[in-house]
């Protein structure tokens, strides 16, 4: 008959034993940070840029604008003051003309 299957499987492992090393874990981040340092030396990458490993592309940034609210979508009233504040684009803005206690701590005494 011949060997089983666990033997065979041994008599493997036995042979490429001798043939693999091991190294460290970190071996192979090290390996990939010289790779993208000779690559950006090159000139295949941007220096100085971000590098996504995974999809071996380079993030593209998009740059957002920033538009002036034209609308307002909502008035709030302030009891006491009599204040009407708006909401625009999620900063407030007031119609009041009274200042405020900050304004009013930097005024000059009269």
């Amino acid at each position: 008959m011949g060997l089983s299957k666990e033997k065979r499987r041994q008599i493997i492992a036995q042979a490429l034993s001798s043939e693999v090393t091991v190294v460290a874990p970190s071996r192979l981040l090290t390996l990939l940070g010289q790779s993208l340092k000779f690559q950006e030396q090159q000139g295949m990458l941007p220096p100085d840029s971000a590098y996504d490993l995974f999809r071996g592309t380079v993030p593209v940034v998009q740059a957002e604008t920033d538009d002036v609210p034209s609308k307002c979508y909502n008035t709030i009233k302030v009891i006491g003051s009599g204040a009407v504040l708006c909401c625009l684009g999620g900063g407030l803005e007031s119609n009041t003309t009274r200042p405020s206690s900050s304004q009013r701590s930097n005024m000059p005494n009269a």
